[in-house]
Formats: structure tokens, C-alpha cells, sequence
């Protein structure tokens, strides 16, 4: 798992919350603490068994209830790789049940993205999660941010 401060917050959040830039990943959940809170759960009809719809169905929302005058407390949006893009990025790296995935929160500390991957199985090969790790890296240096690994 790595760890990164992204120090341009408001370009990235931006992309985040106003752009289509993350919307084929898969929404796991989101929350906001401002005015009130709001929570998000990205699973399809409350389908136990983890079936995600596109952050794009959700993003309107978030970003309603985040924009206005003051900044929230704290967004958390936890983000992750379809099985389609997993096979088109990794072609027969992942198996069915690992997860790619992309955590971003922003506190009054900073703005920060994790990485994050979880194999179906245990592995003490570590190359899949060093891939994604890589993965997401490049991602955000290609998007115009310079991420601090931290």
C-alpha cells in the first residue's frame, strides 16, 4: 500500500468531483463531514456481495453537497478498478476476487491518495500490488499532479 500527498487540491479535487476523469472506477463508498454528513454506498441494491456502480452515478451528489462557501471537514472516496479495466490494464495478471483500489481523503491536513490492492488469495509475491502501486503513480503524474510518496 502506498501512501501520497497530493499538493494540488483544489485541481484535484476538481477532476474528482467535476470531471469525468474517475468515473469508470467503481464507487465502494464516499463520505463528507461539513454543514452535516453525507454518505454514499456504492453497492448496487444493497448487494452484500460487493457489486459497485461507477463513481459517475454518484459524483453530482457528492459534489452538491460539498460545494458552497465553506470547505468540508473531511471527503473520503474510496474508488476501485472494474474487473473489465483490471483485464485491459493487467491482461491475465489479476485473478477474479483481487482488488485494485484507489483511496482519496481530504482532511485539514492535506489532500491524499492511497493505493491500495487486496488478493483473493494469500501471496507472498508481491508484484501485483507493486503494479497497481506503480499504476496509480504514473495516473496521477498523467493527470498533472505531482504526488509526494510519503
Amino acid at each position: 500500500m502506498k501512501y501520497f500527498r497530493i499538493s494540488e487540491v483544489k485541481e484535484f479535487m476538481n477532476l474528482l468531483l467535476t470531471k469525468e476523469t474517475f468515473d469508470d472506477f467503481l464507487l465502494v463508498s464516499a463520505s463528507a463531514q461539513g454543514r452535516g454528513s453525507l454518505t454514499l454506498d456504492g453497492r448496487m441494491g444493497g448487494d452484500e456481495g460487493g457489486t459497485y456502480l461507477n463513481y459517475g452515478s454518484f459524483r453530482s451528489v457528492l459534489f452538491e453537497y460539498i460545494k458552497g462557501k465553506e470547505l468540508p471537514k473531511s471527503v473520503k472516496v474510496i474508488l476501485e478498478l472494474s474487473r473489465e479495466n483490471c483485464e485491459r490494464l493487467f491482461p491475465g495478471k489479476f485473478l477474479e476476487g483481487d482488488s485494485a483500489s484507489i483511496t482519496v481523503y481530504f482532511r485539514e491536513d492535506g489532500l491524499f491518495a492511497v493505493a491500495g490492492f487486496a488478493g483473493k488469495t494469500f501471496s507472498l509475491d508481491r508484484s501485483k500490488e507493486q503494479d497497481w502501486e506503480n499504476y496509480v503513480l504514473e495516473y496521477l503524474k498523467d493527470l498533472g499532479f505531482t504526488p509526494e510518496l510519503l
